[in-house]
């Protein structure tokens, strides 16, 4: 058995372990709790990836804030899955990490951002017209969503989001992605 490196709280499906200075998961956490975890809370650790996820089959929520994850690519299909906090993180490529969504979550109806170099916003330095030019990109990747990063979901959004996915093909990396200009 691996040895005890955090103190997890559990009560009423969440599981928190939160600022923990966890490296990794330990597995013993998916085995012990994984089965009635829906919530799991993550953030303010110094996790660059995430394993161990395989035995939390009803998550449904799961915040990774203010960690050092560049990407999902180690995390299984969670179909449950229906909010990801991933802000304050190392995420840079925004095409690979909806690849991965798309592929893992697919009932994900929160996704929050912030703070990563993939979502442009003034917490990075950029412009407002490269936010909504980034939000309706998002959208039109996964339509399920109802709210990302701190807002809903708008219907107008929605309709960009549609205009954009029939004028536009797949980027290969957002960091070189141009977007019409859309009134």
């Amino acid at each position: 058995m691996e040895e005890i490196t955090c103190v997890p709280t559990f009560e009423e499906g969440r599981l928190s372990l939160i600022a923990q200075n966890l490296t990794h998961l330990p597995a013993f956490l998916g085995e012990e709790y994984g089965e009635q975890t829906t919530s799991l809370a993550l953030n303010d650790n110094a996790l660059s990836t995430v394993e161990n996820l395989e035995n939390f089959t009803n998550l449904q929520s799961l915040v990774l804030d203010n960690n050092s994850i560049v990407s999902i690519s180690s995390f299984p299909k969670i179909q449950t899955l229906q909010t990801l906090w991933l802000n304050n993180n190392k995420i840079d490529s925004l095409e690979l990490l909806l690849n991965e969504i798309e592929q893992k979550f697919p009932n994900l109806t929160y996704l929050s951002l912030l703070k990563n170099t993939c979502c442009p916003n003034f917490f990075v330095g950029k412009d407002s017209g490269s936010y909504i030019r980034y939000r309706y990109y998002v959208i039109s990747r996964i339509p399920k969503l109802r709210f990302l990063d701190a807002s809903p979901v708008t219907d107008e959004e929605r309709e960009e989001a549609k205009k954009l996915s029939t004028m536009t093909a797949r980027p290969v990396s957002y960091t070189h992605l141009t977007l019409p200009t859309i009134y």
